[in-house]
C-alpha cells in the first residue's frame, strides 16, 4: 500500500467515526467541576492558544469581563493587572476539551452543557449554558432576519462587552436554565442533538449562523418533559420566554455536539482530516486527526457581508470564535445550500449558497448521510476536511459568522462569510509528510 492509500484509508476511518457519532446532552455542570485542569483563576478563550499581548482589544475585554464576573477583581484595571502579573491562567477552550462562541469566555463558576458522544470512541465536551446577550436598541426595527439590521446592537461577554446588565443577565440564566435542562434530562435520559440538527437542515437552517428551526425543535422536544416535571410554573414560563426571545439559542448545544462529533475522528494515524477549526481574532487555527493536539495557525481572516448601520470593514476585528467547529463536521456554511434565506443576513446570493456547498465537496472525504440537503436531492453534507485536498486544489473552507467590533465594549456589528487561510493547511500538510517520513 502506498502513502496516498494509507492516508485515504485513515481518512475513511476518521470520517466513519464522525458520521457514526451520537452527541447527547447528558448533564449540566459548572466549568470547575466539568473541565479537567480548570481552576478558580483560569479563563479560557476561543481559538488557538495565544499570548495576552497578541490578543485583540475585544478578546482582552472579554477576558477582563470574565475576571470581573468571577469576582477575582473589582475593577477592569485590577483585572488587567492580574493578567499581566500572570495571576490568571489563560488557555484555549479546545485544549481543555471545551469551546465557546465569539470570544468563547469560560470561567470556573459558569454552568455548561456536558455533551457526550455515546458511540465509540466515546468522548465528552463542555460549553457554557447561556450567552447573556443584551440588545442595545437603536430603533424599533422589525427583525434580525430581514436583512435590515435595524433592531439594535447585541452586546455580550463573548462580543468583548461587560457591564452590570450583562452580568445580571448571566446570573439570571444561571438560575433558570440549569434546572430546566436538568429536569428534561431526568425525564428523557438526554437530548439527542444529531436528530435536531438533521431535522433543522430540512427546515431552512444551516446550523452555524441560521438556527431558528433548531431552536424551535429543541423547545418542542423539551416542553413535554418540562410540563411533567416538578419545576414551578414560573420557572417553566421564564424558560419558555427565554427560548422565544433568543431564537438562535440552540447554537449553545449545536457547538458542543459538533465538537463531540469531530473529536470522534481524532488521533487516527496517518489521517489528514481536520478535527478542529477555530479563531481568536488574531490567529486561525486547525488540528489534524493524525497529528495529535498540535496546532497549525495562520492569520485570522476578515469577513465580508452586511454591517449594522454606522459600521464598516474598518471597525471589524479578525474572525473570532470556536463556532466554525460546525463547518469542521459538515454543517454551517458547508450546508449553505440548505439555507438560502441566510443571504439576507450575511450577504451574497442564493446561487452563492449552492456554490459554497458544492465547492466544499472538493476538499472533503465524504457526504454525511445523517445531514442531507433537500435542494441538492438530499445529498449528504460535505464532511471531513482533508488538508491534502485543500493544498492540492487551493480551495479553503468557507465559514459564515458574526462580525465583531475590534474594540471592547461595542459588540457585534454584522455578519458575513470568510475562508480559512491556506497557510495553516499547508503547514499541516508538510507536518503530515514529515510524520510519514517523506
Amino acid at each position: 500500500m502506498d502513502i496516498r492509500q494509507e492516508i485515504e484509508q485513515a481518512n475513511r476511518k476518521a470520517v466513519e467515526r464522525i458520521i457514526a457519532s451520537r452527541p447527547v446532552l447528558v448533564d449540566i455542570k459548572p466549568a470547575i467541576k466539568a473541565i479537567r485542569g480548570m481552576t478558580e483563576t483560569t479563563v479560557l478563550h476561543a481559538g488557538p492558544p495565544t499570548k495576552w499581548e497578541r490578543m485583540t482589544d475585544a478578546l482582552q475585554g472579554a477576558i477582563i469581563g470574565g475576571i470581573l464576573y468571577e469576582g477575582l477583581a473589582d475593577t477592569p484595571q485590577k483585572a488587567r493587572k492580574m493578567v499581566e502579573r500572570e495571576e490568571i491562567t489563560l488557555g484555549s477552550n479546545h485544549d481543555y476539551g471545551a469551546l465557546g462562541g465569539g470570544c468563547g469566555i469560560s470561567t470556573a463558576s459558569m454552568s455548561g452543557f456536558v455533551m457526550q458522544n455515546k458511540a465509540p470512541p466515546e468522548n465528552a465536551t463542555w460549553m457554557t449554558i447561556g450567552r447573556a446577550q443584551v440588545w442595545k436598541k437603536t430603533s424599533e426595527g422589525t427583525g434580525w432576519y430581514t436583512g435590515t439590521y435595524d433592531a439594535g446592537i447585541p452586546k455580550a461577554l463573548n462580543y468583548g462587552c461587560y457591564d452590570e446588565e450583562i452580568f445580571k443577565k448571566r446570573r439570571w440564566e444561571e438560575e433558570v436554565l440549569p434546572p430546566a435542562f436538568k429536569a428534561v434530562i431526568r425525564q428523557s435520559g438526554g437530548i439527542d442533538m444529531k436528530h435536531i440538527i438533521a431535522r433543522s437542515l430540512h427546515m431552512g437552517d444551516e446550523g452555524h449562523f441560521k438556527r431558528v428551526a433548531g431552536t424551535l425543535l429543541l423547545a418542542r422536544d423539551m416542553m413535554p418533559s418540562l410540563l411533567r416535571s416538578d419545576l414551578d410554573r414560573n420557572t417553566v414560563q421564564q424558560f419558555a420566554d427565554y427560548m422565544v426571545e433568543d431564537e438562535t439559542y440552540v447554537g449553545q448545544l449545536i457547538l458542543p455536539a459538533c465538537k463531540a462529533m469531530a473529536d470522534a475522528g481524532q488521533d487516527i494515524k496517518n489521517s489528514s482530516v481536520v478535527t478542529t477549526m477555530c479563531r481568536n481574532g488574531t490567529d486561525f487555527g486547525i488540528r489534524v486527526s493524525g497529528l495529535g493536539r498540535r496546532w497549525f495557525t495562520g492569520p485570522a481572516p476578515m469577513l465580508t457581508g452586511i454591517y449594522f448601520p454606522g459600521f464598516g470593514p474598518e471597525d471589524a476585528t479578525g474572525d473570532t470564535g470556536d463556532s466554525c467547529i460546525t463547518e469542521t463536521i459538515g454543517i454551517g456554511a458547508f450546508a449553505a445550500a440548505a439555507s438560502p434565506s441566510i443571504v439576507q443576513t450575511i450577504g451574497g446570493t442564493v446561487e452563492d449558497c449552492v456554490r459554497y456547498t458544492k465547492e466544499m465537496y472538493e476538499i472533503t472525504v465524504a457526504r454525511n448521510p445523517n445531514f442531507t440537503i433537500p435542494y441538492l436531492n438530499f445529498a449528504g453534507t460535505p464532511t471531513g476536511i482533508d488538508v491534502t485536498k485543500v493544498v492540492e486544489t487551493g480551495i479553503t473552507p468557507v465559514i459564515d459568522s458574526y462580525m465583531q467590533h475590534k474594540k471592547a465594549q461595542v459588540g457585534m456589528i454584522g455578519a458575513g462569510v470568510t475562508r480559512g487561510p491556506l497557510s495553516c493547511f499547508k503547514e499541516a500538510f508538510e507536518a503530515l509528510g514529515t510524520e510519514l517520513g517523506l
